[in-house]
Formats: C-alpha cells, structure tokens, sequence
C-alpha cells in the first residue's frame, strides 16, 4: 500500500517526457498571459485563471504517468497523433466564449 502511495505522491520525469512537457507548460502560459492581458480583474479572470493551472498540472500529471510499455495501441496513437497542441485555437475559443458570455449577460438587462 505504501509503494502505491509513494508512486502516486512522487513525480518522475522521464527524459522522453521533457519536451512534452515543456510543450504543454508554454501553450498554458501563451493561453494564461492571454488571459491576463485581455480580461478585466473579476471574479471570472480569477477562476479562469484557476482553473488553467488545474489544467496544466493535471496536464502535466498526465504525461509523467503515460505508460511507455512496448505494448502499443492503434487507437491511442491515431488519437495522440491527431492532437496538436495548438495554444491559437485555444485562444480563439475562449475569445468565442468570452463573447457568448458577454452577449447572454446584456441580454438578461
């Protein structure tokens, strides 16, 4: 039970995960100072920004625990091969949904 403990308390790197890593840590940040630059100081800006590092942790999370066994899977390499970390279309999604949300909130006055 410990050694169960200690894997899911301890982080490792593992070489091959690096620039992935890095990877996912600078889409947030272009995706964060976004963020910080275009939203007005609310309550909002602060759970976006919240929720973002949640995110990027959890991301990161992610990559440290991915099994890099022999054992491949077809599916998980179409799927992985399909995403691109792609901080623009991030940014014009929340640009879309920044603009819904300020279209719904003019319409409740």
């Amino acid at each position: 039970m410990k050694e169960k403990a200690t894997e899911l308390m301890s982080v490792t790197y593992k070489e091959e995960a690096q620039p992935k890593i890095k990877e996912t840590r600078e889409a947030f940040i272009e995706v964060t100072t976004f963020i910080m630059e275009n939203l007005k100081d609310s309550r909002e800006k602060s759970l976006t920004l919240t929720k973002l590092e949640e995110a990027c942790m959890w991301a990161i999370k992610g990559i440290t625990r991915e099994d890099n066994s022999d054992i491949s899977n077809p599916k998980t390499e179409q799927a992985q091969a399909s995403v691109q970390l792609d901080p623009q279309s991030l940014v014009q999604a929340i640009n879309r949904q920044i603009s819904h949300e300020s279209i719904g909130r003019m319409s409740n006055y």
